[in-house]
């Protein structure tokens, strides 16, 4: 579902008309996103766009809900797009494997582990035919954590199938001591 937000805006409607047509190459991207993270969209039946007056992409995972700047290159929002979705689907699937809730906002740890790793997702082959916009790691705060703990992270990510064991090793290197 698209939401407007500011509804006098020209270009603002103009984004929201184009997502609108969309909704197809969303639904694929959501559709590799679920084969990639191994996980489906059940308990997901919707997922709200806000095109907005905003210089980033927040996401409410509880509302399955995000922003998207109107005025970026349609391409970033289609990246944006897979990033968010990204978030929902690994915070589902880790949070149904713990049988816990988990904390997804800034500044958690799991929150950062799931920023890390949304941007290894997006950017592979399947998803960049689609978005042609390399995804990257970005946080508020550059110095939330080390270029090597960042890299080591990322490792890990593509070298652990079990989510799980990956978010637990990634917590250690998050915590251990430079």
């Amino acid at each position: 579902m698209i939401n407007e937000i500011y509804p006098n805006n020209v270009r603002l409607k103009d984004t929201s008309k184009w997502l609108e047509t969309k909704i197809p190459t969303m639904e694929k991207i959501a559709k590799i996103l679920s084969k990639k993270l191994d996980c489906d969209w059940t308990g997901i039946p919707q997922v709200t766009i806000c095109p907005a007056i905003v210089p980033f992409a927040p996401r409410f995972i509880e509302q399955s809900k995000f922003l998207v700047p109107y005025y970026f290159n349609r391409n970033w929002i289609l990246c944006a797009t897979a990033h968010e979705l990204t978030h929902f689907l690994y915070f589902k699937k880790l949070q149904e494997l713990l049988g816990e809730k988990i904390d997804t906002e800034y500044p958690s740890d799991d929150w950062l582990i799931s920023e890390i790793v949304a941007p290894i997702v997006v950017n592979s082959n399947e998803l960049q035919k689609i978005t042609h916009f390399e995804d990257e790691f970005s946080t508020p705060d550059k110095n939330i954590i080390s270029h090597k703990k960042l890299k080591i992270i990322e490792k890990l990510f593509t070298d652990n199938a079990n989510l799980t064991e990956f978010r637990n090793k990634a917590l250690k290197e998050i915590r251990r001591e430079d």
